[in-house]
């Protein structure tokens, strides 16, 4: 997909990515895959904080952080993987910890400039 945004691409041409060809990968390797392709990452602004696997978490320095969200993040993925085989009662659980998490990320996100799972990139044709 890279060598096609590139190929495509004209100086200056801007574009963004959000994960439709979704890969897990840090920030750094995508910067590092964008540079040898002749593009620059202008920003990256995270769009999930607890919605969405911590894949990222080490670009937060607070270790005591990382281990905060990675705990956090195997809780939330089993209690929800209980309760989507406990029928209508369990997929109702499973919305109401959604809809809590989702405005939960809400807040974070407008102090965070940086998190540790999904994130929007804008990168540039060098």
């Amino acid at each position: 997909m890279i060598k096609n945004i590139e190929r495509f691409s004209y100086k200056g041409k801007k574009f963004s990515e959000t994960g439709f060809h979704q890969k897990n990968r840090a920030n750094e390797e995508y910067r590092r895959v964008l540079e040898k392709n002749g593009m620059k990452v202008i920003d990256i602004t995270p769009t999930f904080y607890f919605m969405s696997n911590s894949i990222d978490k080490y670009s937060i320095k607070n270790r005591l952080l990382q281990k905060i969200i990675s705990i956090t993040w195997f809780f939330i993925s089993r209690t929800v993987s209980i309760f989507d085989h406990a029928g209508f009662a369990g997929r109702l659980i499973n919305f109401i910890i959604g809809a809590f998490l989702y405005f939960l990320d809400g807040i974070i996100l407008k102090y965070m400039k940086n998190g540790p799972s999904n994130k929007l990139m804008l990168a540039e044709k060098l």
